[in-house]
C-alpha cells in the first residue's frame, strides 16, 4: 500500500512542468533514495528558465526552474525537449543544482 501511495504522488506531478527551485529540492528530498534513483539532468537555458528532466520512478519529467532562483556554474541554451543532444550534464538538487558529472559524448 506505501509503495502505490509514493508510486501515485510521483505519478500526480509528472504533469507539473514548472516549479520553484525549493518546491523541486523538496519533493526530491522525499522521492528519491540516492542520487542514482532519480537523476536529474540539466538540458539547458532560455531567457527565464533552467530545464531539467528527471526520471521519477519509470517515467521522464520535465522540469522548468526560473533562472533567478538557481546558479548553475555552466548555462547551455535550450534546444527544445526534442532536441537530438538531450541533456548536458547531471546535477544534485540537494547541492544547489550543482554539476555531479558530465553525459558522454556531449
Amino acid at each position: 500500500m506505501a509503495l502505490f501511495l509514493v508510486a501515485a504522488a510521483g505519478c500526480r506531478v509528472l504533469g507539473h512542468g514548472e516549479w520553484s527551485a525549493s518546491e523541486f529540492k523538496e519533493w526530491y528530498a522525499r522521492f528519491h533514495s540516492g542520487r542514482d534513483s532519480c537523476p536529474v539532468y540539466y538540458q539547458g537555458s532560455d531567457e527565464t528558465h533552467h530545464h531539467f528532466i528527471a526520471r521519477a520512478i519509470d517515467s521522464w519529467m520535465h522540469v522548468e526552474i526560473p533562472k533567478h532562483e538557481v546558479q548553475l556554474a555552466l548555462e547551455f541554451p535550450y534546444l527544445g525537449s526534442s532536441s537530438p543532444r538531450g541533456v548536458f550534464y547531471q546535477v544534485d538538487p540537494e547541492r544547489d543544482f550543482a554539476l555531479v558529472q558530465a553525459v558522454e559524448g556531449q
